[in-house]
């Protein structure tokens, strides 16, 4: 599925390439249930899951996690959230953040609309996590 890169994404990335700040070791993917993110959305403004097992799922920035090639990074290793006890809801989009609760969305997209019900656990398999660059722009797919 597409995404996008998001202003704060863009102010990351440009500061990685002049070492403006270090790289991020730690990334965390957020399921969305409610609205789809904007390009200026913070990680406090995503609507995700409200209960209280809900952890965004923790995707590691470290080397032999991610696949470089033709333009694009892309996960190597299975990406998953925890077992719902109840159901979380209808989610239809993604954000990829600098922090577990708040912090900065780097990118965001959208996901072919599915329910999250009790017992089923969300997980994305290898390869299915992509950020590339196009050459007109930041394109990102999950």
């Amino acid at each position: 599925m597409s995404g996008y890169l998001t202003a704060d994404g863009a102010d990351y990335f440009l500061n990685l390439f002049r070492n403006g700040e270090p790289p991020i070791p730690m990334y965390y993917l957020a399921l969305v249930v409610g609205s789809q993110p904007g390009v200026t959305a913070t990680g406090i403004e995503l609507e995700e899951p409200v209960i209280e097992e809900y952890a965004r799922a923790e995707v590691p920035n470290e080397s032999g996690n991610w696949d470089m090639a033709q333009q694009s990074l892309t996960n190597l290793n299975e990406i998953a959230f925890p077992v719902p006890s109840e159901d979380w809801g209808n989610c239809r989009y993604w954000a990829l953040c600098d922090a577990a609760e708040s912090g900065r969305v780097l990118v965001a997209g959208e996901l072919e609309a599915f329910e999250i019900t009790s017992g089923n656990q969300v997980f994305f398999n290898p390869g299915t996590l992509e950020i590339a660059l196009e050459l007109d722009s930041w394109a990102a797919t999950l």
